[in-house]
């Protein structure tokens, strides 16, 4: 007989369900001991985010480009939380600064619109509100199964404009005219 973990002469069956169970508690407990504290948000320290955010921000412009580089890392980590700081700086006179601004709030905004249609695609069960432009009446017409919810995502990725103009009913007529013009050849 071979001594390999499949050898009933190895490894009993009675051990191994032992060695699981012993698996199931050690790992959580480890996880818990090493999990950190949650990072503190805009809520719970506002005065601190801005400053930290504008301080970032001006690092941007700074003479050196690790300096700058950094800044970019961090500001791109704090995701949301930097927006508004992002924003005001696309209005700085420093262009170095207005052009990593704007890349870092693209980036932001593309990850916060990601994040939204997963939980969306996700929410099967329709527990969670989503604030989806034409989500209300394409649910009413088509439903909102996983396969309806995957298709409407795919339809605000592409047509954003489009489903916002139709559900705000303003500026529908000329969105409507743009897109016509730009799909004929």
């Amino acid at each position: 007989m071979s001594n390999t973990p499949f050898n009933s002469s190895w490894l009993s069956v009675r051990s191994l369900k032992y060695f699981c169970l012993l698996g199931l508690l050690v790992i959580p407990m480890s996880v818990a001991l090493t999990a950190e504290d949650p990072p503190r948000t805009e809520a719970t320290n506002p005065a601190g985010n801005k400053a930290k955010v504008d301080r970032l921000i001006q690092q941007l412009g700074d003479p050196s480009f690790t300096v700058r580089e950094k800044a970019t890392k961090s500001l791109g980590d704090l995701g949301i939380l930097a927006q508004q700081g992002l924003k005001r700086a696309l209005l700085n006179p420093d262009l170095e600064i207005r052009m990593r601004a704007h890349r870092i709030l693209l980036k932001s905004l593309q990850s916060e619109f990601a994040a939204k249609i997963a939980a969306f695609i996700a929410d099967v069960d329709g527990k969670q509100e989503h604030d989806l432009p034409g989500w209300k009446q394409f649910r009413k017409t088509i439903g909102s199964n996983r396969q309806t919810r995957i298709l409407f995502a795919d339809m605000l990725r592409r047509e954003s404009e489009m489903l916002e103009s139709f559900e705000t009913g303003k500026s529908l007529e000329p969105t409507v005219m743009k897109r016509l013009s730009e799909l004929r050849p």
